[in-house]
């Protein structure tokens, strides 16, 4: 931890950006707290893990999401992407985000970061996070925050798993550079009364469920200083009965995929969506733009 900070000190281009307000403070050291409670469950689940098995659909279509925001973001950048994958678990993502820049991974759970370590490294470097600083340990916070670290964080499944909202999209707005991206990927609070109380995937649910709405997501986005570019819905197969299960088919996102249409699929199913996929730009300094329609 002391080295990844004070190799961030050393980072070319760096400056001092702003005091941490008190409420941000408390948030983010709240949802510090949780997670250092809900720390050994992870430890359980990615000891469990073998390696290269458990890759569902569902987290092809993530991967997927995120690679495609990647190149689009890559084809404007000079030069490799810094890409922070927040909540890594145990890498698993970063050999699809390393051809597009130099990947960090952090992560609470000391055991998923061991992983990530053994059987990852060629693709990034791996940190485990301190859950009493309110920048993970990823920055120096005596007094003042540095600016200028990340263009990119990828945050799949991880939003919907902290208490205070809010105080995580401040923290990704500081880890990123100004007008740096947010490809964050979370489940649909529309349908958390439905799923919750679905045997088949209720035994799955994690020590800590906070999900947003298609709706809550935005505004906490906007709020958050961020430009929407993009906003999916992605189906869980068999979930959705009626008109919208009909919609949330294998066969017909196939077939819109195939025409071209997959983007006008994922805004169609957004509202009853099990997942919804976004990317995100930090506004620049002072900037006032109201929110982009997806695209």
């Amino acid at each position: 931890m002391r080295g990844l900070s004070r190799f961030l000190q050393l980072g070319q281009g760096m400056t001092l950006n702003r005091e941490l307000t008190s409420e941000e403070r408390t948030g983010r050291l709240l949802n510090g707290a949780a997670a250092k409670e809900a720390t050994p469950y992870y430890d359980r689940i990615w000891k469990e893990q073998a390696d290269g098995q458990g890759r569902d659909y569902t987290e092809r279509y993530r991967v997927e999401f995120i690679v495609e925001c990647l190149k689009a973001i890559a084809a404007k950048h000079r030069g490799r992407l810094d890409i922070l994958d927040l909540g890594c678990g145990t890498g698993w993502m970063a050999p699809f985000l390393s051809p597009y820049g130099r990947v960090t991974g952090v992560d609470f759970s000391e055991t998923g970061i061991d992983y990530a370590r053994r059987h990852y490294a060629e693709h990034g470097r791996f940190v485990v996070a301190d859950h009493e600083s309110p920048t993970l340990g990823l920055m120096p916070t005596r007094g003042f925050l540095m600016d200028d670290q990340f263009d990119v964080v990828a945050a799949s499944e991880v939003i919907e798993h902290t208490k205070d909202h809010g105080a995580f999209l401040s923290l990704v707005g500081d880890l990123l550079r100004t007008e740096g991206h947010l490809i964050l990927t979370t489940p649909n609070g529309n349908v958390w009364a439905d799923f919750e109380v679905e045997p088949a995937y209720k035994a799955g649910l994690q020590p800590i469920e906070h999900w947003l709405t298609t709706g809550e997501l935005r505004k906490a986005l906007t709020q958050a200083q961020f430009d929407i570019h993009r906003h999916l819905g992605s189906p869980v197969y068999g979930f959705r009965l009626g008109f919208s299960g009909m919609l949330q088919r294998r066969r017909i996102r196939h077939a819109m995929t195939f025409a071209g249409l997959r983007h006008i699929y994922g805004r169609l199913i957004r509202p009853t969506a099990v997942y919804q996929f976004v990317w995100a730009q930090r506004r620049s300094h002072g900037s006032h733009r109201s929110v982009r329609p997806p695209a």
